[in-house]
């Protein structure tokens, strides 16, 4: 059987753009306020040249620091790894309750120091807006409403040639969300909160409907320093 192939969409040369950007626009614009406080700064908040707006600078130049760092951590794993990709061994979206097969190829062999993982996830994509901000932007957050992992054994394996992976999707999980749709000249209240139960994980609940899905695919290794990890989106039919 023909296999179709999917190019990781989580490669760490992505990353590293993104991050860098990041950083490069955080610095600039610590630069910016900065060049617009007296000099020298006084942090002595008993003083009387004291100015609250140090703090902003020092903020900001942390982030940078933190998106130069995730930059350089993904500079090494792109040059460590490569990309990855996805081979299903079947053609076409996939019906729910049927068994997902394939291979996953590193572009580099790898040698980790545990077994593969794979995990296939389903998580439905919920919008929220601020409730103080009437008329702010919506945004996305993902809720997980199934997944199912396993552990492929490392021994002997080439993940040049492909780590394999069979997992049967679920029954049901659901019916298929709508695309929301939103009054004229207004926004619907929509609200997420957060229970914490001593012991257990954080529930979270809302009262918004969700609005989209997305099922996922994502294999993770230990390895010496970086781990690595590849994601891929899953072409599934569960209308």
């Amino acid at each position: 059987m023909a296999s179709h192939a999917h190019t990781d969409v989580d490669l760490p040369r992505e990353a590293a753009v993104t991050h860098g950007f990041m950083a490069v626009g955080f610095a600039a614009v610590t630069v910016f306020i900065s060049s617009y406080l007296p000099w020298p700064w006084v942090f002595d908040i008993y003083d009387p040249e004291f100015n609250p707006m140090v703090a902003l600078p020092l903020m900001l130049a942390g982030v940078t620091v933190l998106e130069t760092v995730r930059t350089v951590r993904a500079v090494q794993r792109h040059r460590r790894f490569g990309g990855a990709t996805l081979e299903l061994a079947n053609s076409g979206p996939l019906p729910l309750g049927a068994r997902l097969r394939g291979t996953v190829r590193t572009a580099r062999p790898l040698s980790p120091t545990g077994n593969y993982r794979v995990l296939v996830a389903c998580a439905d994509i919920h919008e929220f807006t601020n409730p103080y901000d009437h008329g702010g932007p919506f945004r996305d957050y993902d809720f997980v409403v199934w997944k199912r992992e396993i552990e492929v054994p490392a021994a002997g394996l080439d993940s040049t040639r492909g780590i394999p992976f069979d997992i049967r999707l679920p029954e049901s999980v659901g019916p298929r969300p709508e695309p929301a749709i939103r009054p004229t000249g207004s926004r619907y209240f929509t609200a997420k909160t957060a229970i914490m139960i001593p012991g257990l994980r954080r529930i979270w609940t809302h009262n918004s409907p969700p609005v989209g899905r997305t099922w996922l695919l994502e294999v993770s290794a230990p390895m010496p320093g970086t781990d690595f990890r590849a994601v891929f989106p899953l072409p599934i039919d569960d209308a």
